[in-house]
């Protein structure tokens, strides 16, 4: 088996300007694709925030539950957790509004907690602060009076029973809505 030949007909005829990193071929075409990609998400989200619905841009899971006795010691916050999240900085402008919705469950009988801080990436007066006090779902909703892009920082407890709390945050921007929207 002649391994020039069979590497020789791996590339397409288009890929010889192709500029080589290590083992990594940069092309036209790899580099092509996520830029493609990048301005449909920007598009898609300045037509739904045109449109008055709410683009969603970051996800959190958050699961908590207390640590078993031989692991708490009197500095620790006594929690053990898992989190799984994808946030992006939410650019809003003046007339927007930055929305957060959460759901905060427990698996037994106690409440979980949880308190949500939403800042900016530059300094401004817009942060706010808000606190869960129980199980629940809901909206909690920031209007924007700088220009800039938000983001959130989550803090959950987990039940007091010491079961498992599952929160899950997402963060999204829209137009302002008046009261009788």
């Amino acid at each position: 088996m002649d391994w020039h030949r069979t590497m020789s007909g791996m590339y397409a005829e288009t890929d010889c300007d192709a500029v080589s990193i290590g083992g990594v071929r940069l092309t036209k075409r790899l580099l092509t694709i996520p830029l493609i990609l990048l301005v449909l998400v920007a598009l898609n989200h300045i037509v739904r925030v045109a449109s008055g619905a709410t683009s969603w841009l970051g996800y959190h899971r958050i699961d908590t539950h207390s640590a078993p006795d031989w692991m708490q010691t009197p500095v620790s916050r006594n929690l053990l957790g898992e989190g799984l999240g994808l946030g992006l900085p939410v650019p809003a402008q003046i007339g927007q509004e930055v929305v957060i919705h959460y759901d905060l469950q427990t698996r037994g009988d106690s409440p979980a907690s949880a308190r949500i801080m939403v800042s900016c990436a530059f300094p401004c007066r817009n942060w706010k602060h808000f606190s869960i006090p129980a199980n629940g779902s809901g909206e909690l909703v920031v209007p924007v009076s700088d220009p800039d892009f938000y983001s959130m920082t989550i803090w959950q407890s987990g039940a007091s029973d010491g079961s498992v709390a599952e929160g899950t945050y997402w963060i999204g921007v829209r137009k302002a809505r008046t009261p009788d929207q």
